[in-house]
């Protein structure tokens, strides 16, 4: 076992291999990377759509009962909601959950810039599906935004 310094560290940071053995080792956390690649992602789609002389237009993704709040959002931004979809919980894979895929055809066909979901868990609650589904976006120059970001870079809860 390690010797202790005068704060103790859980055992699963700790390494057994050398050269780290005995030290710790912190595995960064994926959402915060991806928090801050969705957000660049979001601020240039939007760039183009308003240098374009165009109104953002977003499909929201949220429970029927935060479709308020989501709605609320948007209209805070100025941007045009063109469709809302929702999904029954306990469907972990995003594609073949029916609003998420509804959506994302709504999307590819040219009829809103982005989604707007409520949360990444409301996409996927798995990090490595959640960024799939971002570089699907990212790819066809759409974007997603978030209601209630997780841990963006920069800011405070």
């Amino acid at each position: 076992m390690c010797q202790s310094t005068d704060y103790d560290l859980d055992e699963e940071f700790l390494v057994d291999e050398p050269p780290y053995r005995g030290r710790a080792r912190f595995v960064p956390d994926p959402y915060v990377r991806l928090a801050a690649a969705r957000r660049e992602h979001l601020d240039a789609a939007l760039q183009r759509v308003l240098a374009a002389g165009r109104t953002p237009r977003v499909c929201l993704y949220s429970p029927p009962h935060l479709a308020d709040r989501a709605q609320a959002y948007a209209v805070e931004r100025h941007w045009q909601v063109v469709g809302h979809y929702t999904d029954p919980d306990g469907i972990p894979d995003p594609q073949a959950r029916p609003g998420w895929s509804g959506l994302r055809m709504h999307l590819a066909a040219g009829y809103a810039d982005g989604a707007l979901a409520y949360s990444p868990a409301a996409i996927s609650p798995a990090a490595a599906v959640y960024e799939r589904q971002l570089t699907w976006f990212h790819a066809r120059g759409l974007f997603v935004a978030l209601v209630t970001p997780a841990r963006e870079p920069g800011r405070c809860r």
